[in-house]
């Protein structure tokens, strides 16, 4: 997951970042338990992006995130 600094101005390069370096692992793959469940990859992830730009605010691209990835997480 290696971005060069002017990567850090644009979301979706920090975005396709993640995606990448994301990519290789499995988002069934079970982290711990809580309360006796499973605690799934996807359903542990959250990816807040915010761009090194003037006016960029930051903002949750975690349902892209699991979109690119093909994962879907678990409603609740």
């Amino acid at each position: 997951m290696k971005l060069k600094k002017s990567d850090l101005k644009s979301r979706k390069k920090i975005l396709e970042a993640f995606v990448k370096g994301l990519g290789r692992f499995n988002g069934d793959y079970v982290l711990c338990k809580e309360k006796g469940k499973n605690i799934l990859l996807k359903d542990a992830i959250t990816l807040v992006i915010q761009p090194r730009s003037e006016g960029y605010k930051a903002q949750d691209e975690t349902k892209i995130l699991l979109e690119n990835l093909g994962w879907k997480k678990k409603e609740k």
